[in-house]
């Protein structure tokens, strides 16, 4: 059943996005090469690039497809983090914040309605939020590791933490 595949899926790729090792270092990261207050500005671009985003990202995924929606989202989050490493200055803060919040619109509606129209044609839609809590509480644990990883990784050096970031991004985008 294709539900079963795809719910196996979901759970793999939920592990490795929540593989954020840069989390508890971001800040002091962003703080190398930017203030403070440019690096609010920074958080509400990506904030309000994802929501500007949105409507226009529905719309390609009811046009492509929610698992051709997906997989753009998460090939431009890669390249979002990608960005994000290699930046040293605000204005390039900035394109990766635009970036990431356009990644993160092409998933955001697309990556749940895939779950549950994979349920649903199997005719075990009632189990989606049986589902949905597992593929939750997968990712919080994975996160959850990856905050405690992340400490340690980025006694090399923070961007030891974003790169292992991008790995695990990238490893979800294969899933």
């Amino acid at each position: 059943m294709i539900s079963d595949h795809n719910i196996r899926l979901s759970y793999i790729t939920d592990f490795f996005r929540g593989m954020i090792f840069h989390v508890p270092v971001w800040v002091a990261y962003e703080l190398q090469f930017i203030s403070l207050g440019q690096l609010a500005l920074v958080e509400a671009i990506m904030q309000g690039a994802q929501l500007l985003a949105e409507l226009p990202t529905g719309a390609i995924a009811d046009l492509l497809g929610k698992k051709a929606s997906v997989i753009i989202g998460r090939i431009i989050s890669v390249i979002g983090l990608l960005v994000y490493a290699t930046s040293t200055s605000f204005p390039m803060f900035i394109v990766y914040a635009v970036i990431a919040g356009i990644g993160q619109s092409f998933v955001s509606g697309a990556y749940d309605a895939l779950m549950y129209d994979s349920l649903k044609q199997d005719k075990k839609e009632h189990l989606y939020q049986k589902v949905a809590a597992r593929s939750m509480m997968i990712f919080q644990f994975s996160f959850a590791g990856a905050i405690l990883t992340g400490g340690f990784l980025s006694l090399l050096g923070y961007k030891a933490a974003v790169f292992a970031s991008i790995v695990a991004d990238s490893a979800a985008l294969l899933c």
